[in-house]
C-alpha cells in the first residue's frame, strides 16, 4: 500500500488564523470600545478598577475623570458617527461615518438584509438606489428543501417532490396559497432543524426560516441558525396551530439543534402569498422570498414609488407586483406597460404568452454555454494565445460533463457552482472518485 508524506487537509491552517491584524494598538483599542461588547466591558471594568484602587491617593478623582471621558467618548451618541456595513438608517437620526467624513446624517431608506459576519443591518440610501446594483444569483436559488420533505396542503401532507405549479399549500395565517413555480435544485447537503419538543424539519444550508433571535424577528438561513445556536443564543420558530388568546411566548418553539442529514435531491417552490410562509414537516413554518420584489416592497411600505423594468418579460411579474400593491392598499398606484411584441407587428393579434425569460446556465446546451463563456474572455495580447487556447480547451472539457450532471438532476448549475469545479481536488473527484454515483453513462 503506497505511503504518502506531506501536509494533508487536516493539517491546513484556516486563512483567518494566518491573517495578521495590522491595525495599530490605538485603533484596535478605539474599535473595541466603539462596539457594544466594548461598552459593556468598560461599564463593568471601571467600577472594578475603582474598587481595587480605593486606597490609592486621588484615585477617586482620577476614576471620576476617566468615567466622564469614557461616557462622553463611547457611551453618548451626540455628535458621534456610526459605521454600518453600507449606510446608517435615516430613522436612527445619527451621523453616518460612511459619507462626508461623518458630518452628515444617516440616509439609509431601503433595507437590504443583514451582514453575514457582523449581523448588522444593511441599508441603501436614495442616491445609492439611483445607481447600478449587481445582484449575484440564479433563478430560484436560496430556498431548497429535499424532495422527501412534507408540505401541508388542504388535503394533507404531500411530498415536496410530488408538488407541481397550480397546487395549493397551507399558510400559517390559516389561508391557502397557490404554487407559482417549482424549481429543481439538484443534489445538495441537507440539514435537520430540530426543536426542543422533538419536531424536525429539513432544508439546505441556504434555506430560509422565519425566527426570533434576541426578541427580534428575522428571516435567516439554516447556516445562520446553526451559528446562532453554537453561540448559545436562543432561536425560536413560529408554531402553526396557535392557541387563541395565548401569550406571545406560546406562539414560538425554541430550536434545539441543527445536524447534518446527508445529501439529497432538492426542490424549491415559490408560492403566491404576501408573507411567503408555508407549513413543512411536523407543522413547522418555513419561508421563501424574492430579493428584487423585496426592494419593491421597501418602496411601497414607505408610501413612495419605484420603476421596475423586467428585461426577461416574465408574465407572472405583473401578478406579483399587483399582489404587493393590493396587500398595502396601493393597487390604484400600479401602472403596467408591456413592450414585448416577439418580433411581430403591433397590429397583429398576439394571444399566446410571450416572455424573454431564459436561464443561461440552467436551460442552454453545452455548446451554447461554451461559446458564451469563451466570448467573455479577454483578448490574450502580448503573444499569450497559447494560454487562451488552453483556457478554451479547459472550459470546453469542463462544461460538457457539468451540463450532463445538470440535465440528469445531480447539480444545480450556476456561476458559483461552475467556479467550484475550477479547483483541482474537485475535478479529481469528478473524474476519478465519483464511484458511479452519476450513473453508468458518466
Amino acid at each position: 500500500m503506497p505511503q504518502y508524506k506531506g501536509a494533508s487537509r487536516q493539517h491546513e491552517v484556516r486563512s483567518t488564523r494566518r491573517r495578521k491584524d495590522t491595525r495599530l494598538f490605538g485603533q484596535r483599542f478605539s474599535d473595541f470600545f466603539n462596539s457594544g461588547d466594548g461598552v459593556v466591558f468598560g461599564l463593568f471594568a471601571l467600577p472594578l478598577i475603582a474598587l481595587l484602587a480605593i486606597k490609592v491617593p486621588l484615585s477617586g478623582e482620577v476614576m471620576l475623570l476617566l468615567t466622564w471621558l469614557f461616557g462622553r467618548k463611547y457611551v453618548r451618541t451626540d455628535g458621534r458617527a456610526f459605521d454600518f456595513p453600507y449606510r446608517v438608517p435615516k430613522q436612527a437620526k445619527v451621523l453616518d461615518g460612511s459619507s462626508n467624513k461623518g458630518k452628515s446624517m444617516g440616509s439609509g431608506i431601503a433595507y437590504l438584509g443583514n451582514d453575514l459576519e457582523t449581523k448588522e443591518q444593511v441599508y441603501s440610501g436614495d442616491s445609492d438606489l439611483r445607481t447600478h446594483m449587481l445582484v449575484l444569483g440564479t433563478t430560484g436559488s436560496g430556498k431548497p428543501q429535499p424532495v422527501h420533505a412534507n408540505v401541508l396542503t388542504p388535503s394533507g401532507y404531500r411530498r415536496m417532490g410530488d408538488l407541481a405549479p397550480g397546487d395549493v399549500v397551507c399558510t400559517p395565517s390559516g389561508n391557502t396559497a397557490c404554487i407559482v413555480r417549482v424549481l429543481p435544485q439538484g443534489e445538495q447537503e441537507v440539514w435537520a432543524v430540530q426543536t426542543r419538543d422533538g419536531r424536525k424539519a429539513e432544508g439546505t444550508g441556504d434555506h430560509l426560516w422565519r425566527v426570533i433571535v434576541d426578541e427580534e424577528a428575522r428571516t435567516v438561513t439554516t447556516d445562520v441558525i446553526r451559528e446562532l445556536l453554537a453561540q448559545g443564543k436562543q432561536v425560536m420558530i413560529p408554531r402553526f396551530h396557535q392557541p387563541k388568546l395565548a401569550p406571545p411566548y406560546c406562539r414560538w418553539i425554541p430550536l434545539a439543534s441543527v445536524t447534518p442529514a446527508g445529501r439529497h435531491k432538492c426542490r424549491c417552490i415559490e408560492i403566491d402569498d404576501p408573507e411567503h410562509l408555508y407549513i413543512t414537516d411536523n407543522e413547522l413554518v418555513t419561508h421563501n422570498t424574492e430579493f428584487l420584489l423585496g426592494l419593491v416592497f421597501n418602496a411601497l411600505v414607505q408610501n413612495t414609488g419605484c420603476i421596475y423594468v423586467d428585461g426577461k418579460g416574465d408574465p407572472k411579474l405583473q401578478k406579483e407586483m399587483f399582489r404587493l400593491a393590493r396587500y398595502l392598499g396601493r393597487e390604484d398606484d400600479l401602472l403596467i406597460i408591456n413592450f414585448i411584441t416577439s418580433g411581430r407587428d403591433f397590429v397583429e393579434k398576439q394571444a399566446d404568452k410571450v416572455t424573454n425569460n431564459m436561464n443561461i446556465m440552467g436551460n442552454t446546451s453545452s455548446g451554447m454555454l461554451i461559446e458564451l463563456i469563451v466570448s467573455l474572455m479577454d483578448d490574450s495580447g502580448g503573444g499569450g494565445d497559447m494560454w487562451k487556447g488552453r483556457a478554451i480547451s479547459f472550459v470546453a472539457a469542463l462544461t460538457r460533463p457539468l451540463t450532463y450532471l445538470r440535465d440528469k438532476g445531480y447539480i444545480n448549475l450556476s456561476p458559483e457552482k461552475y467556479l467550484e469545479y475550477f479547483e483541482l481536488n474537485v475535478i479529481e473527484e469528478l473524474v476519478f472518485e465519483h464511484n458511479g454515483k452519476y450513473g453508468e453513462m458518466f
